[in-house]
């Protein structure tokens, strides 16, 4: 080792002495006189005596301090050495594959075989004059990560004390393809950015432990390895395939929810939607609503086992607000074919005495003068005419199957205009329950074309008693 490495061994020397008893003194003389030269890739050989000082014969083993630094084997590492007594033995030092050019004192320990203390320490000097590249990766930050996309940045570096040429590098994980590398010249503390993309981890990969390797070549013979090994966490991961299909007014969603994580997922899926839209959606299985501060937000609740899928479906439809429109639109309609008809007839009815007084008014609602207008109201059987009509007898009565016709003529009818025609009229018989009255009709030609007016119908009840009906507008 490099003396200024021989600090990196004393922990090692420290651990050793913990496990072993103290030694009393250093009673046992290592010592080697030999300093060697080597290529990374060579063996030297080391002659080393090991000399007993103490008053008591000892029974030593030999053994490198390190067990971790190359090879170094021992001709004879089991020595029986008597008080004052010495002995030489050979060893053979290989360096390790990853050993840079420097100047290294290794260390070599005798315990004692008996008590299993260290009784002596000696060094062996080795001058290492070469070295394989160091290109050192980095990849990926942290030492855990999400299934899913990944962000890696592979970045190599030449951290050895030479330069090199000819270089290759190949990345390997257990998620995809090997990726290989052309690195070329990489100078010393030279560093290079090889890769920076995404690896994509399967959401359903099993958390645990994988290595990620990126292997360096040079002249097709691996050099330097370096494999990181990575946690893959546990991730709730759900996929969502929203299918739609759109027609007049209505919009379907089918939403396939499959768990393609790692671990079960119990969460909820939520759509956010206007207050106007959530008011024309429906949905199986029913959501649950939450107000937000603008709009709604609706959700659905889940529970997946991995790989397992459940199906979702909700529409938006604006048709019953169509027909909700559409019904306004013709509840207007017929509002104003009322109210903004040529002619607004009206019928009343009320008692008079052992009579009823029948009260019927057209009123001009045209923009223009409407000339012969014929006003005409019904008595059914079994209500019988009276002999009283105001302000004026009509023009003509007519007995017609069931009833009898009455006929009032108005030459001319201004806007705005008013007339008002009463009769009476009584039951030949008693009336139980309500009878309905027919409506009473103007009829009147406007721009050459015959059209015909109709009031509202009313019912009497009993005898005499009579309540006004909800206006009514005959078909035609």
């Amino acid at each position: 080792m490099r003396p200024a490495r021989l600090l990196l061994f004393i922990p090692l020397v420290l651990a050793i002495s913990f496990a072993l008893p103290l030694a009393e003194a250093a009673l046992i003389d290592i010592t080697s006189h030999d300093i060697n030269v080597a290529e990374w890739d060579e063996t030297t050989s080391y002659s080393i005596t090991v000399q007993n000082n103490d008053e008591k014969p000892h029974t030593l083993r030999l053994r490198a301090a390190s067990l971790g630094w190359g090879d170094i084997l021992f001709d004879n590492n089991l020595l029986y050495l008597m008080p004052g007594a010495s002995q030489t033995v050979n060893a053979k030092v290989s360096p390790p594959r990853d050993v840079r050019i420097g100047i290294y004192d290794i260390q070599i320990m005798a315990i004692d075989d008996q008590e299993l203390s260290i009784r002596g320490i000696g060094f062996l000097r080795l001058i290492v004059n070469s070295e394989l590249p160091h290109i050192e990766a980095n990849f990926i930050t942290g030492s855990a990560i999400d299934p899913g996309p990944t962000d890696v940045d592979l970045i190599v570096k030449n951290t050895g004390a030479l330069s090199h040429t000819s270089l290759k590098g190949i990345f390997t994980t257990p998620f995809s393809e090997s990726q290989s590398f052309d690195i070329g010249f990489l100078d010393i503390e030279d560093a290079k950015l090889l890769w920076q993309g995404v690896l994509d981890i399967p959401y359903n990969t099993e958390p645990n432990v994988y290595p990620f390797t990126f292997i360096v070549y040079q002249d097709g013979v691996e050099v330097s390895r370096t494999t990181k090994y990575l946690n893959i966490k546990e991730k709730e991961t759900v996929q969502v395939d929203d299918i739609v299909s759109s027609n007049f007014l209505q919009e379907k969603h089918k939403l396939i929810l499959t768990n393609v994580g790692n671990v079960d997922a119990e969460n909820s899926y939520q759509v956010q939607m206007s207050t106007f839209d959530r008011i024309f959606t429906t949905s199986r299985p029913a959501a649950s609503v939450e107000s937000l501060p603008v709009g709604k937000q609706v959700s659905w609740n889940y529970n997946l086992a991995q790989g397992e899928s459940v199906e979702i479906k909700y529409m938006i439809s604006y048709v019953p607000f169509l027909e909700i429109a559409l019904s306004m639109v013709l509840l207007f309609y017929v509002l104003a074919w009322y109210y903004r008809q040529d002619v607004s007839i009206t019928k009343e009815i009320e008692s008079h005495g052992d009579s009823l007084k029948v009260r019927v008014t057209a009123k001009g609602a045209s923009r223009s003068m409407l000339k012969s207008v014929v006003v005409e109201d019904y008595v059914p059987t079994p209500l019988k005419l009276g002999q009283k009509f105001s302000p004026v007898h009509p023009k003509a009565i007519k007995q017609e199957a069931g009833k009898v016709k009455l006929i009032w003529r108005l030459d001319n009818l201004y806007p705005g205009d008013e007339r008002v025609f009463t009769y009476t009229m009584k039951s030949s018989l008693g009336v139980i329950g309500d009878v309905l009255l027919p409506a009473a009709k103007a009829k009147t030609h406007i721009d050459g074309e015959s059209k015909v007016f109709y009031s509202n119908r009313v019912a009497m009840k009993g005898k005499v008693k009579v309540s006004e009906l909800e206006e009514e507008k005959p078909s035609g």
